[in-house]
């Protein structure tokens, strides 16, 4: 970026929105010289008498690319690639032998490498690569010798595609090697990704998907969404500006291919393509614009559209993955092949398989020595990795406890391990609905009992703690926590002159208006998933003031007040107001604008955020809408699910365990753990932590916290009673029938209710609360009302 300064003093401030950062200098420069062209380059030097190495010495300086010195973001890192022709390599183990192109591929990133010339001389470089992705565009490199870049040629160099390994060496057109001068000592090269030459290319098809977009409103305008073939519409009558709108759209995409041609020097890559195909769309339509009501999906609707098609071209220009194993200086002698032969690939891949019979990570279980306290981790294995790095960094140190971390590949290994009487002493990442299952048959602990509990579950909201309650226990301590959210497009909000909905009456509002332009809304009940767990429906029963349970547990009364008139309310969205039955993908449908408003969770978020390029500062989020009550103020509840800690019964070292979790749980390593995350696997990882405190000081972007904070001051999560599956299913099952059967509501929730009771009831007598068909101990059903007598000192 470049900024406009005036002569005199000048004042930069700097403000810190999240994270932390440590300001070692800042410096001013004036824009640099354009470099000289490569014939310049080598006339200047030959005519300045430089003293040339001794020819023939055939030297080759080997740089591992994986061993960076300097690198622009943390999440740019080596990864393994098992190939004996890439080094360093052993059979036995995994490596880190490659610079992971993924993470060394936006604009920006910039890794710098030393090295040392024993004498002065011409050297050619070499890159060993490989670059297999991005549907067959080159790659582009900045490269730079000390800080400058020798010659024109260097400022954008072309790696061309390559689906193994390739050793390039820098040469011009007509493949004669770049010599390029190096004085004897220390040098440093440098490496980093500029889009500066596909800006004007990228922008300018972002600028022709906007008038696409905009074409298709005036066009949805005039026919209301309505797809009839054996209609004529007079499209020309009302927009008579609408063959020149579709000229000047084909133009620019013909301009933007001759470009991006005259760029890549290749007029048969897959992009080219794609936007022939867009361009020959949009041309029909100019030699017959009535025909454009009729074939949106070829228009802008779809991914075979030509909106469809630029869309697909954009995340190709910007991206600009290579991987990287080596790196030569050299000035003669002949340097390795860059793909191992058939011999030595068969004979390394017969070793490390006989190897798999002996690895004593396969033959036996890894051995604990008394003192490890031993945690299954529901995680991937590379969040397992950061995790147990920071114990041993950080959490071992300090108290002297040793951690040994296992992943867990599936929760039901719990269950049998337990009948094998061979459970570890603690476990993390267990979802949400486990911990009430393994307290109810008496394999995990109560955390209540245990010093600290309280000063940590003020960290947290109470609601977070309702699924992990069980009788007079708290069996389970919360480490993530989701959140739905209001996602809206500001730009056809703005060109419906309507506002996002705070409350469902507000949804109901705008529906009409979104129909009437083919478009709708979205709600999590909509999803393609015939089974709508408490998730999506106990959103509604609670805004609505309805209860499940009555006071003891036994009874359901989802056919009472509240929640009854949330049910119908739940049905007459989709058999009244013809919200959408099935939604396949709310991000696809939400990105291309038929769902221009909708309910959607943290991961849509993400994907919005990093997969959706083209609707940069064209949506926005909300707190979900709720139901205004009597005092005015507008309930959004909403239950939150995620993952929890728990400790065994079986366990000798739960105190040692609990410390672990206590040290866990806490918000400074929260916040540290969601940053170490985003330094390892990048900006598209993200790590949304349960407690507060430390989502708020998290990697979790700024723009975005105010309002996931907010709503999660409307967490009401379900209380777990046994049975309470049934529950879940017949509610499901209720809305099925009417909104499939057009059973009546009444109906539905009345069959529903007598069977949910018999398997209360059922249930309760299997685990001793009811005898006989009488309450013998009362089941205290935890609810938000009564949740701080568990969680909360004193119940306060």
């Amino acid at each position: 970026m470049k900024f406009l300064l005036h002569k005199g003093k000048n004042s930069v401030r700097i403000t810190l929105n999240e994270g932390y950062i440590l300001v070692g200098k800042i410096e001013l420069k004036n824009t640099q010289p354009s470099a000289v062209a490569y014939n310049e380059y080598r006339a200047a030097l030959e005519g300045a008498n430089l003293e040339d190495s001794k020819n023939g010495s055939n030297k080759v300086i080997t740089i591992e690319a994986e061993q960076v010195s300097l690198k622009s973001r943390q999440s740019i890192r080596a990864k393994y690639v098992r190939d004996p022709q890439v080094t360093p390599y052993a059979y036995k183990h995994r490596v880190m032998n490659v610079l992971d192109g993924y993470s060394f591929g936006e604009s920006g990133d910039r890794v710098s490498y030393p090295f040392t010339v024993e004498e002065s001389g011409y050297y050619e470089l070499t890159f060993k690569y490989s670059q297999d992705t991005n549907n067959g565009m080159p790659t582009n490199r900045r490269i730079e010798i000390d800080g400058e870049v020798p010659f024109k040629e260097l400022e954008h160099y072309a790696f061309h595609y390559s689906s193994g390994w390739k050793n390039e060496t820098l040469q011009d057109e007509n493949r004669v090697p770049y010599q390029i001068y190096l004085h004897k000592g220390e040098h440093t090269l440098t490496l980093s990704i500029d889009n500066a030459k596909i800006r004007e290319i990228y922008h300018e098809l972002l600028r022709t998907l906007e008038a696409i977009d905009i074409t298709a409103q005036h066009v949805n305008r005039l026919t209301g969404g309505l797809i009839d073939k054996e209609r004529t519409w007079k499209i020309e009558t009302y927009i008579p500006e609408i063959a020149a709108y579709l000229q000047g759209i084909a133009a620019k995409i013909e301009e933007q291919k001759l470009a991006l041609i005259a760029q890549t020097q290749n007029d048969d890559l897959p992009v080219i393509t794609e936007l022939e195909i867009a361009e020959q769309l949009i041309r029909e339509f100019i030699q017959d614009p009535e025909q454009l009501p009729h074939y949106m999906t070829k228009f802008n609707e779809g991914p075979s559209s030509a909106y469809g098609k630029i869309k697909s071209v954009l995340p190709m220009l910007v991206y600009n993955p290579l991987h990287l194993d080596k790196i030569y200086v050299h000035n003669g002698g002949e340097l390795p092949a860059p793909k191992a032969n058939l011999l030595t690939r068969t004979v390394e891949n017969t070793k490390a398989f006989f190897y798999t019979f002996a690895n004593p990570r396969y033959v036996q279980a890894a051995e604990i020595d008394d003192d490890t306290v031993e945690i299954w981790v529901n995680q991937s294995r590379l969040y397992v990795e950061i995790i147990q790095r920071m114990i041993d960094e950080e959490f071992t140190p300090e108290t002297g406890i040793k951690i040994n971390l296992s992943i867990l590949p599936d929760e039901n290994k719990i269950v049998l391990s337990n009948a094998a009487d061979s459970t570890p002493d603690a476990a993390l990442g267990v979802s949400h609905g486990r911990p009430f299952e393994l307290a109810l048959r008496g394999i995990i602990e109560n955390l209540r009992t245990y010093d600290g509990f309280y000063e940590l579950a003020e960290q947290y909201h109470p609601g977070a703690f309702i699924p992990f309650i069980y009788d007079e226990g708290v069996y389970a301590f919360p480490e993530t926590q989701d959140v739905k959210m209001l996602f809206y497009r500001k730009d056809i909000l703005d060109f419906l002159g309507e506002e996002p909905p705070e409350t469902w009456d507000d949804v109901v509002s705008l529906v009409p208006m979104l129909q009437k332009y083919d478009m709708n809304f979205y709600t999590p009940l909509g999803s393609d998933n015939a089974y709508k767990g408490f998730d999506v429906t106990t959103p509604f029963i609670y805004q609505f003031g309805g209860q499940l349970y009555d006071e003891t547990g036994t009874k359901t009364v989802i056919h009472k007040d509240g929640a009854y008139q949330a049910f119908e309310f739940m049905t007459d969205l989709f058999t009244v107001y013809n919200v959408p039955v099935t939604t396949s993908e709310f991000f696809q449908s939400f990105r291309n604008g038929k769902t221009p408003v909708g309910i959607g969770d943290a991961n849509t978020y993400i994907q919005l955020k990093h997969a959706a390029p083209e609707l940069a500062g064209q949506w926005g989020i909300l707190p979900i809408p709720g139901v205004k009550n009597k005092a005015g103020i507008i309930e959004r509840w909403d239950p939150t699910y995620g993952s929890a800690s728990i400790i065994f019964k079986n366990s000798d070292k739960k105190e040692a365990a609990w410390e672990f979790i206590k040290w866990w749980a806490s918000a400074e390593t929260q916040s540290a753990f969601s940053y170490n995350i985003q330094a390892t696997l990048g900006d598209k990882f993200l790590y949304m932590t349960a407690n507060l405190e430390g989502f708020e000081n998290s990697a979790w972007p700024s723009d975005s916290k105010d309002v996931i904070l907010e709503q999660w001051k409307w967490i009401q999560a379900t209380g777990k009673v046994p049975g309470d599956y049934v529950l879940e299913r017949e509610i499901s099952n209720a809305w099925n029938q009417v909104v499939f059967d057009k059973q009546n509501p009444r109906i539905a929730i009345d069959n529903a209710v007598k069977i949910i009771n018999r398997e209360l009831e059922r249930k309760l007598n299997e685990f001793g609360y009811i005898e006989n068909g009488n309450m013998i101990k009362p089941y205290v059903v935890p609810m938000l009302e009564n949740v701080e007598n568990w969680v909360r000192t004193n119940g306060k």
